[in-house]
């Protein structure tokens, strides 16, 4: 959640009451871990899961942009978009809100789907063969290769805009904004205003090792070990 990083509090000028508002909406809308054996699944199981999954998450987006819109000022709220459209980039565009602002038919929504979808489907693959083949020269450019990817489809996503809509689409974002990358995985993954994998204009596109709602880094909350390996082994005579 983009209300997380520190930069955007201060960027858009979070008052102390919103932070604590915004913490007790995070606990309220912390999800349950899905209790689903996906390596054990069939694939029609595993798509239905999906299913459920995205409708889960689009239905949480859409709560969490009001009650966020009820709890920020007006210019607040606007930044915070702009902000999030910024981290989402080109990945905004199959956003339902963003294409109808821009004008996006559905035929283009659908194209840019697929080209989203073979995207993702060929970085699965290439981590999916480096785990396999235990690669760790390969492993060690995996970043670069998945930026590579990003921008490449952000190329082909972009290419489906109108001038007028891409004129459009840069404006939305309003002032550049700079995001300090997160450890391993960019700025993030779509998400942001109601966006397909976010929750409300505080979506950001996390990496592996992103940070929760509160700004936590994930597994913040374990209980940490005290005692070394041995140390309870009664001492020889």
């Amino acid at each position: 959640m983009l209300l997380g990083r520190e930069e955007v509090r201060t960027e858009i000028k979070l008052m102390p009451d919103q932070v604590e508002g915004l913490r007790k909406m995070a606990e309220r809308m912390r999800p349950e871990r899905p209790d689903f054996d996906f390596r054990s699944a069939t694939d029609e199981e595993r798509s239905a899961f999906m299913a459920k999954m995205q409708a889960q998450q689009a239905e949480r987006a859409a709560d969490a942009k009001a009650q966020l819109e009820e709890l920020l000022m007006p210019e607040q709220f606007e930044r915070l978009e702009q902000i999030a459209l910024q981290t989402q980039g080109a990945m905004a565009l199959i956003n339902p809100e963003v294409a109808e602002k821009l004008g996006i038919g559905k035929e283009i929504t659908e194209a840019m789907t697929k080209d989203m979808t073979a995207s993702q489907e060929e970085g699965r693959e290439m981590v999916q063969s480096m785990m396999r083949e235990q690669n760790r020269e390969a492993a060690a450019g995996l970043r670069e290769k998945m930026e590579e990817m990003r921008k490449a489809l952000e190329t082909k996503l972009v290419a489906h805009l109108s001038d007028e809509q891409k004129t459009k689409f840069e404006e939305m974002k309003g002032e550049p904004f700079e995001l300090a990358p997160m450890p391993f995985g960019g700025r993030g993954g779509p998400g942001g205003p109601g966006g397909p994998r976010g929750a409300g204009p505080g979506g950001e596109r996390r990496g592996p090792e992103g940070r929760g709602p509160e700004g936590r880094e994930r597994g913040g909350d374990r209980p940490e070990r005290n005692r070394e390996r041995g140390g309870d082994r009664p001492e020889r005579d």
